[in-house]
This record gives structure tokens, C-alpha cells and sequence, in this order.
């Protein structure tokens, strides 16, 4: 999980030569050449040309071969089941895994740019591509093959409403790092598509299941269900950690299902969910790559069933201080921040002298939103989870957990040999965290009656958060919407009528850059037009007009009665009516 290994396994192990032929595996001399540096490897009657110095693997004559995506390969055929992986692998590189439809997972996501997978799947054999900085060459390797990559999108989990909690955070959360305006970035990282309907839900694992005090283990891929029988039975541990996601996730996860987290909880298993992605060094937009992050690793906890309530831990390897400490401070707020809109507590796995120390000497900083338990790694061999790095009162509700140990050697319980880091955990978290406010969701009403489901509104980074909402329908089918952040600024988006999302904008006040507004209300016009009524920061009423081309009049003060020259209100609302006209209607201040 940690230090990253950059080793090969010998040869002689794991690479089946391009020439080999194998059941399903066709010989590169009956590929066409594909040019000077590539060459061909078949499988399943398709022809992927591949970069000559990538390794192939044959995983039917290899079942045990650890799929690895942090090195360049090819593997063909299913994972077993019972991979041997060493721990303490990180990162992500251009690689294959070419394998049977019929024996593939259910594809849940599609294409992720977030996890920095292209999946395709023709009913004939399914693939999954990984890249770290050359997209364009997985994606060309695949499409040259005759595959065509599903769309690119990050899938949005249902959202569900936050409860309350009784924990002991350090640090009051900040509102304004919530609002913190979005940076910008060229890596496709930084920037995720728009998300689409939420996949179908698995089947519900309780929050408590990321509960326990005790002895666990991770390792970089989920271990089989024989395996995890075999260790429940003879083993000291109880808790497993299992890497949902993340564009740095090593190793592949053919196990790790739906079905197989319901299995071990079942069994009496609790779950340490880490999500490993962008690392401080390559961090380019904090706040936004930190909000995709967490939106990608709710939907991925979701598709394993996982309830709102769980801990999903981002793991932050160790890094320089103080180089990156505020580029990794403001991704780690914006993950913690998302997390808890969509329902999920959020944890921070981390060195204690790099991660856990800068949060700790942070954790009175209003600037940053502090996680609900984090995750250190201290190899001092002590199974508990005091840490000199972390002072007593800091996290000290049951919100910690130790890894204690990197064994060099596979540890072996009941037959199987599995390679861990060893953990001790004291996580106890009651319920789903506190928010500070509501993401913004819109949901479309088919005319047939149908509700294909809620989608978030973005704007800045990550789900559009605010205090007020508002939305009008126009003639063409599009829509515009309204909502005050967490700034008290005034913000509207426009969505068009095939769906596409504009994102949100602030709007201009009287006389001022922007406007600070309480209240909010729209209303659309039979010309395409559209009129925004407003209680500004002032506590006075204020109109504006969009007008069918896409501009806008100022904002102008709503005279009141007898003459005067605003109008003190407390609430605002307008309709737009068939002659053009609209109507407004306020409380009076």
C-alpha cells in the first residue's frame, strides 16, 4: 500500500512470450505489423498492437500472476482469484487486462477519467486500459482492436440525506473552505465529466460495517473468499482493508464485488474502503481534483453497497513538507467536504510524518475542514493507535486507526498466503456526519411519469452548495436554475434541453461585481427570456432580466409603496405569465 514497488517479478513468472501460443492467445506472427516499435498480440480473434517493450502475461497459465497497472503489460485472460501481490504497491501507468466477457465483473462505471480507466466490452472479451499520462495510447490500442471504449464519465452515487453524528472533531468545519472558488487545470483529472444517472444500488452493507477495535489488514488486492474464510477461521484479524478506486489502485480487483462485501460482512468481516488517487507531488486544482475524488469513491462505495454513514479513507502517500502541505491540505478539505454531501464519513490514511502531521498542525485552521478519522502509518510495531504525532485529545472519539507493520514476507493463516501491512483500528463513528449544507440535485419528471433519478448541479468544485434554490422552465425545453452558495453570492446555470449542464455563474449586483442575495426567485417567459427576483444582502427586493439572447439587464431596486425607492422584503416570488408580463410577490421586510 505504501512505499512504491517499481520491481518486476522475474520473468520466468509472470511474462509469457509474445510468440507462446496458449488457449485464447494467439501468436504475433499471425497479427499484421502495426509498425516499428509495437507488436501484436491476439486474443479472442482481436489484435491489439501494443509497445514492444511491454511485458505479456498469461494469466491461464499463470492464474496466480498479480494483474498490475503500475507497470506497462498486457494480461490476457480472467485474474485469479488468489493473486500474489506484494502490499505496498502504488501508482498507475499505460497497461492492459484483456479478458473473457462471460467472466468479467459487471461494469458498473464505464469509462472513469477520475480513475483513469477505459473499459470496452463487445460481449466477446472485455478490457480494461489504464493510463497515467497517455490516454490517447490505451485509447488508440483499444479502438485499433475494434473495440469502442464506453463513454467517459464519472458515475454519480444516489444521493442520500446526512444525519447527525456524535463524534469529537478538532476543529470546527469551515464554510469558507467549502466555498472556496474552483481552480483551474489542463490535466483531465482535474476536471471530470459530467456525471450521469446513478448506477443501481448493490445490496445495503450497514455504515457499522467500517466500525471495529481490533486487528486488521490490508492488502493490495481483495483476497478470495477461501482465503478470507480460511483467515476469519485462524487469524487474529477481523478487519480488511480493500482499495475501492482510485486513478493510483495498482492492482486489480477481480474479487472485490458487490456480492463478495456482502459475503465477508456476513461473515463477521469489518471494512477499512481506501481510495488512492492523485499524490501530492502531481496535485494541479486541489479543490476540484479533491471533490472529484470523493464524489468517485461514493459511487464506487455504493456500487459495493457500502452505506451512507461509512468511512471511505483517501490514501495520501507520504510527501515533502512543507512543499505540498497547502496543495494537499486543500484537496484533503475538498474530499472530506464532498464526502459529507454525499452522506459518507470521510477518513485520511497518510505517514505520520508528512499527512497526519500536517493535519494535525492545522487543525484549528478554519481554512481547512478536518476528516472524522484518519488512518497513520507508523511502522513502530505497536499494536494500538497511540501515535506521538497525534496528541491525545486529537481524534480521540474512536476516530483512529494504525498501521503498524509492512511485513516483508506473505503472512499465511488457514493455507493461504496473503501480503499485508498490519493495521490496528479503533474506529467507532455513529451514523452519517454533520452538514453544513445541502448539495444542489436536479431531478427531471419524464412526460410518460418515469423519474430516471437525481443528478448533482456542479459549480466551482464538486456539488453546488448553497442556501437557496430556484428553477424556471423556457419554451425550448431548457431550463435555468438558481442558488445562493455558501458565500451568500447569487449564482445561476442554464440546463438545455438535451441535458447538457452550463455549470453555475455568479451573477453581477446593483452596482456591485457580485450579488449577495438572501432570497431567490425566477420565472421564465414565453420569448425565451427569463426574470430573477431577489432579496439581496441588504434585505431589499431587486429584479433582473435575462433576455433570450443570453444577456442580462442590472439589477434594479423594487420601489416600494408610497413612493419609496426600495422595498425592504423577506421573501420573493415571480411568475412569468402568457403576455410577456410577470407578476412578483414579496413579504415585506
Amino acid at each position: 500500500m505504501k512505499s512504491r514497488i517499481t520491481a518486476l517479478r522475474s520473468a520466468a513468472a509472470v511474462a509469457v512470450a509474445v510468440l507462446m501460443t496458449a488457449p485464447g492467445v494467439g501468436s504475433a506472427g499471425a497479427a499484421p505489423a502495426g509498425g516499428p516499435d509495437t507488436k501484436a498480440v491476439t486474443y479472442q480473434g482481436h489484435v491489439f498492437q501494443v509497445p514492444s517493450s511491454w511485458t505479456v502475461v498469461d494469466l491461464a497459465a499463470d492464474p496466480q500472476a498479480c494483474v498490475r497497472f503500475d507497470q506497462h503489460a498486457v494480461y490476457l485472460g480472467h485474474p485469479g482469484d488468489q493473486q500474489v501481490c506484494p502490499p505496498r504497491l502504488i501508482g498507475r501507468t499505460e497497461a492492459l487486462l484483456v479478458e473473457p466477457a462471460a467472466a468479467a465483473a459487471p461494469d458498473r462505471e464505464g469509462s472513469n477519467p477520475v480513475a483513469h480507466t477505459i473499459r470496452a466490452n463487445d460481449g466477446v472479451v472485455a478490457v480494461t486500459g489504464t493510463y497515467d499520462t497517455d490516454q490517447a495510447l490505451v485509447r488508440r490500442i483499444i479502438t485499433g482492436a475494434g473495440l469502442v471504449p464506453a463513454p467517459q464519465r464519472q458515475p454519480a452515487p444516489t444521493p442520500a440525506p446526512a444525519g447527525s453524528g456524535s463524534r469529537t472533531p478538532v476543529a470546527p468545519r469551515s464554510s469558507a473552505a467549502q466555498a472556496a472558488p474552483a481552480d483551474s487545470a489542463s490535466a483531465d483529472s482535474a476536471r471530470a465529466a459530467a456525471p450521469a444517472a446513478a448506477p443501481a444500488a448493490a445490496a445495503a452493507i450497514p455504515a457499522s460495517a467500517t466500525n471495529y477495535t481490533g486487528k486488521g489488514f490490508d492488502a493490495c488486492t481483495a483476497p478470495s473468499g477461501a482465503a478470507m474464510n480460511a483467515w476469519m477461521a485462524s487469524s487474529p484479524y477481523r478487519a480488511v482493508g480493500i482499495y475501492i478506486g482510485g486513478s493510483k489502485r495498482a492492482c486489480a480487483q477481480p474479487n472485490l464485488t458487490a456480492s463478495w462485501v456482502q459475503q465477508q460482512q456476513s461473515a463477521g468481516w469489518a471494512f477499512m474502503p481506501l481510495y488512492v488517487g492523485v499524490q501530492a507531488s502531481k496535485i494541479v486544482a486541489p479543490a476540484t481534483e479533491g471533490a472529484n475524488a470523493a464524489a468517485d469513491a461514493a459511487a464506487q462505495a455504493q456500487n459495493l453497497g457500502f452505506s451512507p454513514g461509512a468511512v471511505l479513507y483517501y490514501d495520501m502517500e507520504a510527501y515533502t513538507t512543507p512543499q505540498y502541505t497547502g496543495a494537499v491540505l486543500a484537496f484533503l478539505t475538498a474530499w472530506t467536504n464532498e464526502l459529507h454531501a454525499w452522506g459518507y464519513n470521510s477518513g485520511v490514511y497518510s505517514s505520520s510524518s508528512s499527512g497526519i502531521k500536517d493535519l494535525v498542525a492545522n487543525a484549528g485552521n478554519s481554512a481547512y475542514t478536518m476528516p472524522d478519522a484518519v488512518f497513520s502509518a507508523n511502522w513502530n510495531g505497536r499494536e494500538d493507535t497511540e501515535d506521538p504525532w497525534i496528541p491525545a485529545g486529537y481524534w480521540s472519539n474512536h476516530q483512529r486507526a494504525h498501521q503498524y507493520a509492512s511485513p516483508a514476507a506473505p503472512e499465511t493463516w488457514g493455507g493461504y498466503s496473503i501480503g499485508i501491512d498490519q493495521d490496528y483500528l479503533d474506529i467507532q463513528l455513529n451514523g452519517a456526519p454533520p452538514s453544513q449544507s445541502s448539495g444542489m440535485f436536479l431531478g427531471v419528471r419524464q412526460s410518460s411519469g418515469n423519474w430516471p433519478g437525481f443528478n448533482p448541479l456542479t459549480g466551482g468544485a464538486g456539488i453546488f452548495r448553497g442556501s437557496e434554490v430556484a428553477i424556471a422552465g423556457l419554451p425550448g425545453g431548457s431550463s435555468q436554475e438558481l442558488g445562493i452558495g455558501l458565500d451568500g453570492l447569487l449564482y445561476h446555470g442554464t440546463r438545455a434541453a438535451n441535458g447538457g449542464w452550463g455549470g453555475f455563474a455568479a451573477l453581477p449586483g446593483n452596482g456591485t461585481p457580485t450579488m449577495a442575495a438572501r432570497r431567490a426567485a425566477i420565472a421564465g417567459l414565453p420569448d425565451g427570456s427569463s426574470q430573477v427576483a431577489v432579496v439581496g444582502g441588504d434585505g431589499n427586493a431587486y429584479h433582473k432580466t435575462r433576455f433570450a439572447n443570453g444577456s442580462w439587464s442590472g439589477f434594479g431596486a423594487v420601489q416600494g409603496p408610497y413612493g419609496g425607492s426600495v422595498f425592504p422584503a423577506q421573501r420573493a416570488a415571480i411568475a412569468g405569465l402568457p403576455d410577456g408580463s410577470s407578476q412578483l410577490v414579496v413579504t415585506r421586510g
